[in-house]
């Protein structure tokens, strides 16, 4: 896993973000909400730090849970039950520049001289 990515959930989780537990993170595995075997990817929306008891018990049972943009887990117990995991920071993803960039240079405004009547102060 790339170091960037790895630093970047430990600041976003700084827990284990099962429901009710506050073991940290440097303790903690990282977890594919969709298992990589059922083609979940590695990335941020997909990952969330679970210590190894709770990792354990949502690996053998039917324990899961969804990631919104945000980082805030969606959890779904056995029985149906919902929780709510919110990250202990909240990043913003910064917009792709290939989305903004279209191959032309920046358009640039003039600089225009100063029209005022005083002089310059040096």
């Amino acid at each position: 896993m790339p170091k960037d990515l790895r630093r970047y959930l430990e600041v976003r989780d700084e827990t284990c973000r099962f429901p009710g537990c506050n073991r940290g993170a440097a303790h903690s595995d990282i977890d594919h909400a969709l298992d990589w075997q059922f083609d979940g990817l590695t990335a941020h929306d997909n990952l969330a730090h679970l210590c190894p008891g709770e990792h354990g018990l949502k690996s053998e049972t039917r324990w899961s849970y969804d990631i919104r943009p945000d980082g805030t887990l969606y959890w779904t117990s056995p029985t149906g039950r919902h929780f709510i995991s919110e990250p202990a920071t909240i990043i913003q993803p910064q917009p792709s520049p290939k989305a903004e960039h279209d191959g032309r240079a920046p358009e640039r405004k003039p600089v225009l001289p100063d029209e005022s009547d005083e002089p310059p102060p040096f």
